[in-house]
């Protein structure tokens, strides 16, 4: 470890790192599988996807219970929770100098709606068009979180970004069809981004490495 970064004592956070990995495996999985047979004019059904959360999920437990300390390369689990590979041996370090469970939370929460939204995806969403677009909506919150649990306060920037270009969307289609459920989501994706905005003002004077 370099003098220019030095983490400050922190709890473990095992749990989180899990809940982070079972959801991005199974949205890599899901989107594969659901990208070749839409290949097909096929979709996956609800018992395949409920399947394939089964096996990402044993896949996660058997990884952190077992395999975790055995590989060299973190997951994005550990990383958003701030496990870093010194020395060959994983430790637990916090990349801020304050408590994370502000970040933590809009995490998981934002970590929860994804799941929602990748399950709509990949069972109701028929454009290709769509499917493509919302799965690159879906990688950059995923990524942006990624950047934010390492660090990288600026990445509340991107988020912030997804989240606002989420509301102009939704409150131009709510113009147009005058759908309630289109305004309810336009604010929520508002909401969203002021979240993230207070992340960044909370957390911006506080990385112990470079931006």
């Amino acid at each position: 470890m370099t003098e220019a970064y030095k983490s400050t004592a922190v709890k473990t956070h095992p749990f989180i790192a899990a809940f982070f990995d079972f959801y991005i495996l199974s949205f890599v999985i899901v989107i594969i599988l659901s990208f070749f047979m839409r290949l097909f004019s096929s979709m996956l059904s609800a018992d395949y996807v409920f399947l394939l959360f089964l096996i990402s999920l044993f896949i996660v437990i058997i990884y952190h219970v077992k395999w975790s300390g055995q590989f060299k390369y973190l997951t994005a689990g550990e990383m958003v929770t701030g496990k870093n590979y010194v020395h060959d041996k994983k430790i637990w370090e916090n990349p801020y100098k304050k408590n994370r469970w502000s970040l933590f939370t809009i995490i998981i929460f934002t970590v929860l709606i994804l799941g929602s939204d990748i399950n709509n995806l990949v069972l109701h969403v028929d454009s290709f068009g769509l499917f493509f677009a919302q799965t690159i909506r879906i990688a950059l919150l995923f990524f942006g979180m990624i950047l934010l649990g390492r660090g990288k306060v600026k990445a509340s920037w991107l988020l912030m970004a997804v989240f606002t270009l989420g509301w102009a969307f939704s409150y131009m289609v709510y113009y147009a069809t005058s759908d309630i459920f289109m305004k309810v989501l336009a604010y929520f994706n508002l909401v969203m981004s002021a979240f993230y905005l207070l992340i960044y003002l909370s957390y911006r004077k506080t990385p112990i490495n470079q931006q």
